[in-house]
């Protein structure tokens, strides 16, 4: 704001120093509503404030302003902070559990906009960013750029519905496919869980079809060919301890627990002190038996 007069900058001061101006002084004793007696402990340093702000130059009383400019809006922004990070979306309540998400084997088109910005669409839904439909609504609600995201994708989701981009439910794998490529972020440990779920399914999948087959056989010969692991009747003495290090380290492997994942170093120091492997060799079965997609580092 631009004060024009050195009276305008004096007041502007004086307003924010003790909430009002000085009223004038009393000049006659017939008022409808004569001061109290102790006005003057108020009056007195307002009036020694008004003295020592009329006795400076305009540029010291702008460059004051411009202070207090400051100051308050710095208060302002630290205000609106505090007031957004109070809001629900943002409180560990609402955060989606990812682990349990994961597992459903299809969402709505409604979860899963929820899910992509990482929060718990039993919590966090179209109906609750909006104020639930009530009259009013905080004013840190309206400011939140929260919401507006929210509405941005579900925008973004309801024009990929009506071309048949997508459907309505969906399977999680498809879903965060099409929402990679679309929205600025999607919670990177959602993807994972997923990915890990749709192998873990993949898994089971592969074992009931040769289980099937095994009964099928049974059924049939009234046996079951011991075909071996996984390279059917064939077999060599490194095979054996090829099969034997897979047995030790790999069989528990869960992919969505790193730390049962073993390191090349643990799994080729074994083959070469209890299998007695060259330590080339080892290491190169290490390497082979290492699951795919595997990050390097620590196991956490």
């Amino acid at each position: 704001m631009t004060y024009r007069t050195k009276k305008e900058l004096v007041e502007n001061l004086l307003r924010r120093r003790f909430g009002s101006l000085a009223p004038p002084p009393v000049t006659t004793l017939h008022m409808a509503n004569p001061r109290p007696k102790n006005d003057h402990i108020i009056l007195a340093p307002m009036n020694q404030a008004r003295l020592d702000l009329e006795a400076m130059t305009p540029t010291q009383l702008e460059e004051i302003v411009r202070t207090e400019d400051q100051k308050d809006l710095e208060a302002l922004r630290a205000k609106e902070a505090a007031e957004e990070l109070n809001l629900f979306f943002h409180q560990a309540s609402a955060n989606a559990d990812f682990a349990f998400w994961a597992k459903m084997p299809i969402w709505t088109l409604d979860e899963a906009i929820s899910l992509s910005l990482g929060k718990d669409p039993r919590v966090v839904n179209w109906d609750s960013v909006n104020g639930g439909g009530e009259q009013y609504v905080l004013a840190a609600l309206i400011k939140s750029l929260f919401p507006k995201d929210y509405a941005q994708r579900r925008e973004l989701v309801r024009r990929a519905l009506s071309v048949r981009d997508l459907v309505d439910p969906i399977r999680p794998e498809v879903y965060l496919v099409w929402a990679q490529s679309t929205f600025d972020s999607v919670p990177t440990e959602l993807v994972e869980q997923v990915r890990a779920r749709g192998k873990h399914m993949a898994d089971m999948h592969a074992l009931t079809v040769r289980v099937a087959e095994l009964e099928a056989q049974l059924a049939t010969n009234g046996t079951v060919t011991n075909d071996g692991w996984p390279w059917g009747g064939y077999e060599t003495k490194l095979l054996r301890k090829l099969a034997a290090a897979a047995q030790r380290y790999w069989v528990n492997y869960d992919p969505s627990a790193p730390d049962t994942a073993a390191t090349n170093q643990t799994v080729s120091d074994w083959l070469q002190s209890e299998q007695e492997v060259s330590d080339r060799v080892a290491e190169i079965m290490a390497q082979i038996l290492r699951a795919d997609g595997l990050r390097p580092g620590p196991r956490k």
